[in-house]
């Protein structure tokens, strides 16, 4: 004989469709199927059954307690449990993991705002910037075997194509010389 059993809850699917057979004293689960055995007093008290952490002895969790159901070991094997017990490794393995590669992105990220320089471009003529990128180079040549238009633009703060076109400029007159290119 079987009644249903409304304030239980599967400890598997967490369905309250379970119905008791008192003929071998188990609480049966209508949705999953699953089956475990409930003492007649935890019948009288009312409460929510789930399996202990061992897994053996059924228990009550009574309404208004605070506990907290953190793992079941019902119906399983050795191998099932060991093999949960890797898997809980690796998760915190690649926590570890995730948490290095975080880090290292914080400093990556640091080191790149710390190389951005925000360069204010200023408007200027040909004739104008001419001088200034004649002087420029003067000197950097000194100490320098090559120098790039960007580099230039960049220290004087005028447009690249400006600059680029100076170059241009200066290799015509033959004033400046293209390394293999």
């Amino acid at each position: 004989m079987a009644e249903s059993l409304q304030k239980h809850v599967c400890p598997c699917c967490r369905s309250s469709n379970i119905t008791l057979d008192t003929g071998s004293g188990m609480l049966i689960c209508n949705s999953c199927g699953v089956r475990w055995p409930l003492a007649e007093e935890q019948i009288r008290a009312g409460g929510t059954p789930f399996l202990s952490s061992a897994g053996t002895t059924p228990t009550t969790l009574i309404e208004g307690e605070k506990t907290e159901i953190t793992r079941f070991r019902m119906f399983t094997t050795p191998e099932v449990l060991t093999e949960i017990s890797n898997l809980r490794t690796e998760v915190n393995a690649l926590k570890a993991t995730v948490s290095e590669i975080k880090t290292e992105l914080k400093g990556a990220k640091r080191d790149l705002t710390e190389e951005i320089r925000v360069v204010e471009v200023k408007e200027m003529t040909i004739e104008e910037a001419r001088p200034l990128v004649e002087e420029f180079l003067r000197k950097y040549l000194k100490e320098n075997k090559q120098v790039y238009p960007s580099d230039v633009a960049d220290e004087l703060g005028l447009k690249y194509e400006l600059v680029k076109e100076i170059f241009d400029i200066l290799e015509k007159e033959e004033r400046l010389k293209r390394r293999g290119g």
